[in-house]
């Protein structure tokens, strides 16, 4: 009986033959070898259009709204919302009230400025947002009551809630024996007034011949002078609802939450002969309520 070729030797034979029979090893490390399929779009998301542009962690597969700007992406505005796609361009935790669709809006009122935000620091109950002028004193805010030249703007709208009016009276009037004279001043951007000061520039040869007296457009008045003095000369100086270099007859409170607009007066009598005099000048501060 013949020999038979074992069949291991007869296989790479059979190969080399041409017979098209695979081989019977495959080597993994071979540069023939065919690589496992594997995610090549870099990101973890999956797929090649779900890339990461701006690197804020979120791609358009996970709901990035806006994949070229990293301060817009799902929960940028925690503040506002853990999962809406928000803009929080300052980093302050609240969304731009100014987006636009696709990006949700939020209730940062300037996006760009950590100084107006929501936050209410100092528990007053407005935010800057709101208009809140000093959000760290909680004296301070829209609606808060005003106390006139404190030098402090309690309400938050620039001003110190007063105004000061000076106006002057026409001068230069002579004042004549057993005669009266009467000086306007006109004011207007007064609307209530808190407080007076009234400057005097009297030239008379006798002080206890004079009568002064302040008039209000409201017809309100206060003795200033009445007869004092003696024969002083002139009656030079400042009457005032508080200080003043003189010292008014009547109060000048009684002014005070009286209107201040229209025409006020210095009315000066001259109440006997042998001496007379000139109003040289005279001005009208009003402290005003707006």
């Amino acid at each position: 009986m013949p020999a038979r070729t074992p069949i291991f030797f007869a296989l790479p034979l059979l190969a080399s033959c041409g017979l098209g029979l695979a081989p019977y090893a495959t080597d993994s490390a071979s540069p023939d070898a065919v690589p496992d399929q594997e995610d090549r779009s870099g990101s973890d998301s999956g797929g090649p259009d779900c890339l990461d542009e701006d690197g804020d962690g979120f791609d358009d597969c996970s709901g990035d709204c806006d994949d070229d700007d990293p301060t817009t992406h799902p929960g940028a505005a925690e503040r506002d919302s853990e999962l809406a796609c928000m803009r929080d361009g300052d980093g302050d935790g609240w969304g731009d009230a100014a987006a636009v669709p696709p990006i949700v809006a939020g209730t940062d009122c300037d996006d760009a400025s950590l100084a107006l935000q929501q936050d209410d620091g100092d528990g007053d109950g407005v935010s800057t947002c709101e208009g809140d002028c000093d959000d760290a004193d909680p004296t301070r805010a829209p609606g808060t009551a005003e106390t006139p030249f404190d030098g402090i703007d309690s309400d938050c709208d620039g001003e110190d809630g007063g105004a000061i009016i000076v106006t002057s009276g026409v001068g230069g009037l002579p004042i004549g024996d057993n005669a009266t004279v009467s000086s306007p001043a006109d004011v207007s951007g007064c609307g209530t007034v808190q407080s007076v000061e009234v400057i005097v520039d009297i030239s008379h040869s006798y002080q206890g011949d004079l009568a002064v007296e302040l008039r209000s457009a409201s017809v309100v008045s206060a003795t200033l002078h009445d007869r004092s003095g003696g024969s002083t000369d002139d009656l030079v100086g400042t009457y005032a609802t508080t200080g003043g270099s003189l010292t008014p007859v009547d109060s000048l409170y009684v002014f005070t939450n009286e209107p201040g607009n229209g025409t006020w007066s210095l009315e000066i009598e001259d109440r006997a002969i042998f001496d007379n005099g000139t109003l040289n000048s005279w001005t009208l501060t009003l402290y005003c309520m707006d």
